[in-house]
């Protein structure tokens, strides 16, 4: 059972699924890991976007560096099989569930911010229970990592979408 069984009036979604799927028989791509140190060591932009053509393997790429990095702290897959994925306040509930799990002090600090409140828009959710949260409480000794896969898979849906939210809110981490 999730410590937060409800976020936002959403239960979050469970990616294992989508992880073990992604990762079956694929062997890793080094490489990668040296191109994000580099950045987190020498980039002062809050986002780094790996684009390539369908099929390459970015989805696998994301669900192996979820597994592989004691950095990432989050992960959300959009995908076009399941309509949750995109829809913007799943993706406040699942990060704010992973982040609860994972980033020392988020747990407590997140808990006093009744997140199982639905709010009305979902960046404003993101602001209240992701960034005043992460502002709120001590800096990690490096760099925390939030994976988003497929942005392109949620920008077609009416109103707000993950992307807005991210657009909106993710500057402020």
């Amino acid at each position: 059972k999730p410590a937060l069984p409800t976020i936002t009036g959403v239960a979050p979604i469970d990616f294992g699924p989508e992880i073990a799927r992604f990762t079956a028989d694929f062997t890793g791509r080094e490489w990668v890991n040296g191109e994000i140190d580099q950045w987190l060591s020498k980039d002062t932009r809050r986002a780094m976007v790996i684009v390539a053509e369908p099929g390459v393997g970015k989805s696998a790429i994301a669900a192996w560096l979820s597994q592989k990095r004691e950095d990432v702290v989050g992960i959300h897959f959009c995908t076009q099989q399941n309509s949750r994925t995109r829809d913007p306040h799943e993706f406040v509930a699942n990060l704010v569930s992973q982040l609860h799990a994972r980033l020392p002090g988020f747990a407590e600090a997140v808990e006093a911010k009744h997140p199982q409140m639905r709010r009305s828009v979902a960046a404003d959710a993101f602001r209240e229970l992701i960034v005043e949260v992460t502002r709120a409480i001590p800096a990690p000794a490096q760099a925390q990592l939030i994976i988003v896969d497929s942005l392109d898979e949620a920008m077609d849906q009416a109103g707000e979408t993950v992307v807005d939210v991210l657009v909106q809110q993710a500057s402020d981490l």
